[in-house]
């Protein structure tokens, strides 16, 4: 279960904000791939502002393994982790009430490298 209560103290978002934004501008400047975890709404529009940036976007729906979103491949999860290079940025851009990003978090585990943010946390930029 997730300690939720670390969430009330009031610098958590601004740290958890800061670092994403220091992953995303790195990834960026290093030109490390970017991947994006769903191919929803939420990812076309991140898809749209990082352009070439992405590399691949990554979801569960099987209705869209093998379409592109933006020109940009989408592959099964799993599949999409293992072409990913070591390092790769993953955003989260899954916006839905059931949605629960420790949870996200603990299925992209099976890769340590990745750094993992959410949608969220680098909208903001844009």
């Amino acid at each position: 279960m997730v300690d939720t209560t670390m969430l009330d103290r009031p610098w958590v978002a601004s740290e958890l904000q800061a670092r994403c934004t220091r992953e995303l501008r790195d990834a960026l400047q290093q030109r490390r791939a970017i991947a994006l975890f769903g191919a929803g709404q939420t990812g076309r529009l991140l898809a749209g502002l990082l352009g070439d940036a992405v590399q691949l976007v990554l979801d569960d729906t099987p209705a869209k393994a093998g379409t592109l979103l933006l020109g940009k491949p989408v592959m099964p999860v799993d599949e999409g982790l293992r072409r990913l290079p070591e390092g790769a940025l993953v955003i989260v851009c899954i916006f839905s009430a059931g949605h629960q990003l420790p949870c996200t978090r603990e299925r992209l585990v099976q890769r340590p490298d990745l750094v993992v943010c959410s949608f969220a946390q680098v909208l903001h930029l844009h």
